[in-house]
């Protein structure tokens, strides 16, 4: 569900976000630079799962993203409000 989810976002976001072809394009770069980060931390990430657990919570207020520099920045409560400053 998270890759469904992750499209249909990424699809509503190219079609209704008024911000021109090279702002959108950051974005999708952006997106794919979080995309391979987490795939080049695959390694750890299994490390730190590879715990005895029986259930998962999910916590969380909003939206992280990279800005242009590459710096991690939070929207905040709105998860929204991270797409318009990609």
């Amino acid at each position: 569900m998270t890759g469904s989810f992750s499209c249909m976002s990424l699809m509503s976001l190219l079609v209704f976000d008024t911000a021109g072809d090279s702002s959108k394009k950051e974005y999708v770069d952006t997106i794919a630079r979080l995309g391979e980060s987490v795939i080049k931390r695959e390694d750890t990430i299994a490390q730190l799962l590879d715990v005895d657990f029986n259930r998962i919570a999910y916590l969380g207020s909003g939206t992280w993203w990279l800005d242009p520099r590459g710096r991690a920045e939070n929207s905040g409560a709105d998860g929204w409000a991270g797409c318009n400053n990609l």
